[in-house]
């Protein structure tokens, strides 16, 4: 589908490009030197760690501890952000790549993608 319509902002906020995979213990090993092959284009970086929160009534008869433990642990995030925009997350079983910055083609206000007119 072609558009001839320019917009002067963009429709789409935010890009996200996802990788899922099996629990993989042996990422927290490998992240010093991924960070380091990175760095120059990734050179924010930060751990986050993520927990759920359970909000309910089990009632009388279920206790916490029968729920599933996986739901409840912490998980760790390595995040690495780049200056345009880009971040980088990767988990034990997941990594993502996103982006917030966005080129067009025809909008003289924003970073044009093929050369210049």
């Amino acid at each position: 589908m072609e558009m001839k319509e320019v917009f002067p902002r963009p429709l789409v906020k935010q890009v996200i490009f996802t990788i899922n995979f099996p629990n993989l213990f042996y990422i927290e090993d490998k992240i010093p030197n991924l960070q380091e092959k990175i760095m120059d284009k990734f050179p924010e970086s930060n751990l986050l760690f993520r927990r759920n929160i359970l909000i309910a009534d089990l009632g009388p008869n279920v206790n916490i501890s029968d729920l599933d433990d996986d739901k409840l642990k912490t998980e760790k995030i390595w995040q690495f952000g780049s200056p345009n925009k880009y971040e980088l997350n990767i988990t034990t079983k997941q990594l993502d790549i996103s982006s917030k910055f966005h080129k067009t083609y025809d909008n003289p206000e924003s970073e044009i993608i093929r050369g210049e007119y």
